[in-house]
């Protein structure tokens, strides 16, 4: 598929790029201001390519007190795990390797979610102007995640008399039996010439744990270990975050500086109790340090509107974790201390150019990425290990697209991306290069249905983390179920072309619109992570598996009920029903993706309610089965999960709200059943992860 269908679509991209809409009217570039008062519904619907907008109003529905938080509802997107560095890692689509990319103000930074949910994730939620989520590839954003989220952030204006250029957030609250709080003010000023903002962010959050695990081996049938294990502790984090904004504005262009400066101290202290067989206690110190610098600005022309952007990373992680295992008597019988240390340097910039041709859009871009990082490990006690490691990714990519009405019913922008990356790990290097064209249709079939369909190819590089030769040592049994982590130097990147097709239906009444899309996507060097035996050790790395076909169906619902007689309600729905196959060449047959959900459905409501200044809603979110199955060697199993919040806020003055957020209401457990086989060996793992439920109550203020 691949071989016979890229060549065709890079010349109908090129073809598409190259021509100029047959008109003496040529289209002009206008400043356009995004405000939490645009119509997204308006702008959603003229979009050529699939296109969701999340504005102002949606987003202080959505509620949480982070940006973070905000993300973990957004429809069709899992963020409800955790990266090493606290925020969540987006799945989609039943993918969960890096599935979902993350951009802030359209930069896609070389670290990707890791910065934008770390730094950005953690300013406060007000921060936020709208959020746009992109489905399908094109030239500007290349096709390597299936689903590509854009997170637009306030500007520094002038002060207005209709825009507050001071907020603030006070809110108090708990997760499970720990307290969590959080303090946020934004001031802002200034006038047509220089304008400013500045946020600043200082949040506690107390994170508790609750697990329980039950271990089973059996040799030859011939069960030989049956251990219960509970595990509690709690981790508490503090953070710090200062990201002011200062744009100077001409006549033709402005000029932006964005410093940012993201600090955070964590303590975690973990128990875990065997039943008459002891345990281990484990106490960990960490601190993590970000500081950023993103310089961009814009100037007219009369070629067309040029664009440009650098943004520098200085970064730095520190890890020190005491453990101590005792006996049943409560001696100690082992003991380690493991320093981690991770320095990282980022240099990325770009160039646009965006021109009209004729009725039409050409806009052309460069880019550059350039990361490093440096790790270095060190476990003395019991056991020793002593590791140095060095990984750098660089990224190259120029860009074209050309966006033109054919006719009153029919808009197609053709596009075409290359990409060069350089990946080099501990001495190993490797490169890796495609030429990715796309081709996007927006029709009319009526004044109130659009079809949508697109089309483009895109190429996923390992992470870092994917390459690194540092090995994350398992603190329990090393087991294939409980393995050590490691990355794997000969990773390949991904190669893929995705198809959509998407049509919306805009109701009548002002009530609304719902929509339906179907995607295939076809995947080269499949990468997922596999456990195998290394000498005395269960380690898993993540493999080239073979070629994999995801598919599925989406359905969406954006409604206002006043016409259904059900005043003062909106309400919002989303539902993923995903399938994949693998050809995996290891086993040389065909079988289903690893860690593949059933579905995922979103539905939230939101009810104002004049009469008594207020406004409620709740968020839902249902979690299919999750599951692994590969036959003759290991299966998986995570139940269902449901996710209810719930929020009430109250107006008391015109410029105080006060608000109550109920989280994980339902306090859903995670329960998790796993096995594997080789040889004559059999180990079993079930697992339960109590839920929490978190309250918060917090006070804004605008002025």
């Amino acid at each position: 598929m691949k071989k016979r269908l890229t060549p065709h679509l890079t010349c109908i991209a090129l073809g598409l790029a190259a021509f100029p809409t047959a008109a003496e009217e040529t289209r002009t570039l206008k400043e356009v201001t995004v405000t939490a008062s645009s119509d997204a519904l308006e702008e959603q619907q003229a979009s050529v390519t699939q296109k969701t907008i999340i504005d102002r109003a949606e987003i202080e529905a959505l509620g949480g007190l982070t940006v973070n938080e905000v993300i973990r509802k957004l429809p069709g997107i899992d963020a409800s795990g955790h990266s090493g560095d606290g925020g969540p890692s987006g799945n989609a689509r039943g993918m969960s390797r890096d599935a979902v990319q993350f951009l802030v103000d359209g930069e896609r930074p070389s670290a990707n979610a890791r910065y934008a949910l770390t730094t950005v994730g953690r300013m406060p939620s007000g921060e936020l102007e709208r959020i746009e989520i992109l489905r399908g590839a094109s030239a500007e954003h290349g096709g390597a995640a299936a689903v590509t989220v854009n997170l637009i952030m306030k500007k520094a204006r002038p002060n207005t008399p209709n825009a507050p250029s001071t907020t603030l957030r006070l809110a108090a609250g708990t997760r499970g039996d720990e307290a969590n709080g959080q303090f946020s003010a934004s001031l802002g000023g200034g006038d047509k010439d220089f304008s400013w903002s500045l946020p600043i962010s200082i949040n506690h959050h107390g994170l508790p744990t609750d697990k329980k695990l039950d271990r089973q081996h059996a040799s030859a049938g011939v069960r030989d270990q049956w251990q219960s294990e509970r595990e509690r502790g709690a981790y508490t984090l503090n953070e710090f975050v200062l990201a002011p904004r200062l744009t100077w504005r001409g006549a033709t262009g402005s000029f932006t500086l964005w410093p940012s400066i993201y600090h955070n101290e964590g303590e975690r202290t973990t128990r875990a109790q065997r039943a008459a067989d002891g345990g281990r206690r484990e106490d960990e110190d960490s601190r993590i340090t970000l500081l950023r610098l993103r310089a961009e600005g814009e100037k007219k022309l009369d070629l067309g509107k040029l664009s440009g952007r650098i943004a520098v990373l200085d970064g730095q992680r520190h890890t020190n974790t005491d453990r101590r295992w005792r006996d049943a008597a409560g001696l100690v019988t082992a003991a380690n201390n493991e320093r981690l240390r991770r320095d990282e340097n980022e240099v990325s910039s770009a160039v646009r150019l965006d021109r009209g041709v004729g009725l039409g859009m050409l806009s052309l871009g460069l880019e550059q990425s350039w990361l490093r990082r440096e790790e270095t490990q060190r476990i003395a006690g019991s056991s020793a290990w002593r590791g140095d490691h060095e990984a750098t990714a660089k990224q190259w990519t120029a860009w074209l697209q050309h966006e033109a009405p054919v006719s009153d019913k029919l808009t197609l922008t053709g596009g075409l991306r290359g990409e060069h990356i350089a990946l080099e790990a501990d001495g190993r290097s490797q490169h890796a290069s495609q030429i990715a064209p796309s081709l996007a249709a927006r029709y009319e079939l009526a004044a109130d249905l659009v079809l949508r369909s697109s089309i483009g190819a895109g190429i996923k590089a390992p992470k870092l983390d994917e390459i690194s030769g540092l090995t994350v040592h398992a603190t329990t049994a090393n087991s294939p179920l409980e393995p050590d982590r490691a990355g794997n130097g000969n990773l390949k990147a991904e190669r893929n072309v995705n198809w959509e097709a998407a049509l919306e239906k805009r109701l009548p009444n002002e009530l609304g619109t719902v929509g339906a899309n179907v995607y295939l996507r076809r995947t080269e060097n499949f990468i997922e992570r596999r456990t195998q035996r290394e000498g005395t050790r269960w380690v898993e790395r993540p493999y080239n598996e073979g070629t994999a076909r995801h598919w599925g169906l989406e359905l969406d619902a954006k409604l206002k009920t006043d016409a259904l007689g059900w005043k003062g309600a909106a309400l919002r729905s989303h539902l993923t029903l995903p399938r994949a196959r693998v050809d995996d060449q290891r086993l040389n047959r065909q079988r289903d993706a690893r860690e593949l959900p059933r579905y995922q459905w979103t539905l939230g409501v939101d009810q104002a309610l004049p009469a008594w200044q207020m406004s409620a809603g709740f968020h839902l979110t249902l979690h299919g089965r999750n599951r692994t199955d590969i036959a003759g060697e290991t299966a998986s199993r995570q139940n269902r999960r449901e996710l209810l919040d719930l929020y009430l806020s109250r107006r008391l003055t015109p410029q105080l709200n006060l608000r109550l957020d109920a989280q994980n209401l339902l306090r859903a457990d995670t329960r998790r059943l796993s096995t594997y086989a080789a040889g004559s060996d059999d180990w079993r793992l079930a697992s339960t992860e109590r839920g929490q439920r978190t309250l918060l109550l917090s006070l804004e203020g605008k002025w």
